[in-house]
């Protein structure tokens, strides 16, 4: 039988190439109390790994098995394109929220890229020659 060989240390920066996603999706309801108090949340946790479509049947199965009285659905995600689109196909009542947190990494990603376009307009602006201003301004008691 053969040693197994130790791999190699991945150094800061480094990323393994064997990842896999993970989807993980929880539902839950709140019971409105006699008094105006909210009961709960009771849910249902769903995760999987790989497909993301799965784990999104399963929680409009588990929906529908919940009072069917339900109101409002929210979705929250981390605005990745895919679990959109699936939010819609499958919740297509619900609201979906972005999390602060990717909010402020999209903006500052979109800002980043604003402002490298703005310095490459401007290197490029200074490339071409001005021409002569052709209003001259005189100062007080001069003749323009």
């Amino acid at each position: 039988m053969g040693e197994k060989k130790a791999r190699p240390r991945l150094t800061k920066g480094q990323k393994s190439k064997n990842k896999k996603r993970v989807t993980v999706g929880v539902i839950s309801s709140l019971n409105k109390q006699a008094d105006g108090s909210w009961e709960g949340p009771f849910g249902k946790y769903i995760a999987r790994f790989g497909d993301a479509e799965q784990v999104f049947k399963r929680l409009r199965q588990a929906l529908d098995r919940m009072d069917p009285g339900v109101k409002q659905v929210v979705f929250y995600s981390d605005g990745d394109p895919q679990y959109a689109r699936l939010a819609r196909k499958y919740f297509p009542t619900a609201t979906i929220v972005v999390d602060f947190y990717h909010v402020s990494e999209y903006l500052w990603k979109a800002g980043e890229r604003t402002r490298l376009t703005w310095e490459r307009f401007g290197r490029l602006l200074a490339t071409f020659p001005l021409p002569e201003p052709r209003i001259k301004v005189a100062l007080w008691g001069q003749a323009p």
